[in-house]
């Protein structure tokens, strides 16, 4: 337990999260050449971080780790989104355009930070790198049949 609070600590995700946080509020503005580094910086990150984890993906990973990986990507994809959208279309009464951003935020996809996060905190990064894989895959699908459902019944 210790060791994953100084790793916490230690954590450069959390911490430019939390110097941003304090710019944003404090209204501090970036100087323009550390504004126009860190949105290129930006727009390199996660195709970078996809190319490396590319390199390193094998399906023979997939195999090993398949009831962890569909049992996690039916949460994640499926029943998560379908849960979520219930409570925010029939006890929140939120639909329409207000309903998009709910959707994304909760049918999209895991984060790369995801797998970057389970390397730095020595967990399982060859299951988070193969559910990431997945759930880009299968997200077209899940994303494709719930916004179809969703026009449907004339949520969206």
């Amino acid at each position: 337990m210790k060791g994953a609070a100084v790793q916490s600590v230690k954590n450069h995700i959390l911490w430019g999260v939390i110097i941003g946080f304090v710019f944003r509020m404090l209204n501090i503005p970036l100087p323009q050449f550390l504004d126009t580094a860190g949105m290129d910086l930006a727009g390199i990150a996660t195709p970078l971080a996809f190319l490396l984890l590319g390199g390193q993906f094998c399906i023979s990973s997939a195999k090993k780790n398949w009831k962890a990986l569909m049992v996690g990507l039916g949460v994640k994809l499926v029943i998560l989104p379908v849960v979520v959208l219930f409570v925010v279309i029939y006890g929140m009464g939120i639909t329409g355009a207000e309903l998009v951003p709910i959707f994304i935020f909760c049918a999209a996809p895991t984060a790369i930070t995801n797998y970057q996060m389970a390397i730095q905190f020595d967990a399982d990064a060859e299951l988070a790198g193969d559910f990431l894989i997945y759930s880009m895959l299968f997200s077209v699908l899940t994303m494709f049949v719930l916004i179809y459902a969703l026009r449907s019944g004339g949520w969206l």
